[in-house]
């Protein structure tokens, strides 16, 4: 992979939202970063050939399709992907996004280009290979299969008064042992925590993330620096991937979310030490 080229668009080089996906890319291929698309050609960049495009999109309406397409006409065989930040999160009701290119939240660049870097390294056909004019139907009827990975034991935490037995469902058919606890149920979920032999991984579906509601979780996460985290919300912020920061298996999503990218969180290898 180290012939593989990428361009990035960015604006703002200090915009936090787009740091995780661009370690990513710097660890997998050689990077570029301009600041914008212009007429067609993308400045101090002409004489680039990427094999992948990445636009880093703070606000929405910021690519104007005319530049893309003119962009796309010079160069047919290189990949494109929006990264877009919390103010464009309504853009597919209330604007005109580009059609024909992958666009994802800031908190799914990250998992979503390991996956891809992950699919091309096992000869796998990914997101960025698939035809442009592929509808969310075909994209589900090519779902590779997890099977093949190491989850371990996972609990289901769920904030309603019920439990969450459909993701308990999908977790099943990829052969992962799942078990669900709503959070009135935390002292059944602490027994259970605690009579594992090695520790699971908590699966936090969530309607309000917030300091407060992040405590109890805090003192369960303590119990071993191994232990694994995925926090599903509703329109994640940056300041709920940083409360989780400390954490070094920690993971965010947002509702709703793509099984396939669930499942990659799932199966992330565990690390010992803090990110910094």
């Amino acid at each position: 992979m180290n012939a593989f080229s990428s361009l990035v668009v960015l604006q703002n080089p200090q915009r936090e939202e787009f740091a995780d996906a661009l370690g990513i890319l710097q660890d997998h291929s050689h990077v570029e970063i301009v600041s914008q698309l212009s007429e067609g050609k993308i400045s101090s960049g002409e004489n680039l050939s990427p094999d992948f495009i990445l636009l880093c999109q703070e606000h929405p309406n910021e690519f104007s399709k005319n530049e893309i397409e003119s962009w796309r006409q010079e160069l047919p065989l290189a990949r494109w992907a929006i990264l877009y930040g919390s103010w464009c999160e309504g853009e597919l009701r209330t604007g005109h996004p580009p059609e024909g290119i992958s666009r994802w939240p800031w908190y799914e660049g990250k998992p979503r280009l390991e996956m891809i870097f992950q699919g091309w390294q096992r000869n796998q056909i990914t997101e960025l290979d698939r035809p442009v004019t592929e509808t969310p139907l075909e994209k589900s009827l090519l779902y590779q299969s997890f099977q093949y990975r190491n989850f371990g034991d996972w609990a289901i935490l769920h904030d309603q008064g019920v439990q969450n037995n459909w993701l308990v469902a999908c977790c099943r058919q990829e052969k992962i042992s799942a078990i669900s606890f709503a959070n009135k149920d935390s002292q059944d979920f602490e027994t259970w925590l605690k009579s594992r032999a090695t520790p699971p991984g908590i699966l936090w579906d969530t309607d309000r993330f917030d300091e407060r509601s992040f405590e109890r979780l805090k003192d369960w996460l303590s119990l071993t620096t191994e232990q694994r985290l995925i926090v599903l919300s509703h329109f994640p912020r940056w300041q709920d991937r940083e409360r989780i920061r400390d954490f070094p298996n920690a993971s965010l999503l947002g509702k709703p979310f793509a099984l396939d990218l669930l499942f990659h969180c799932m199966s992330r290898p565990v690390y010992s030490n803090p990110i910094s």
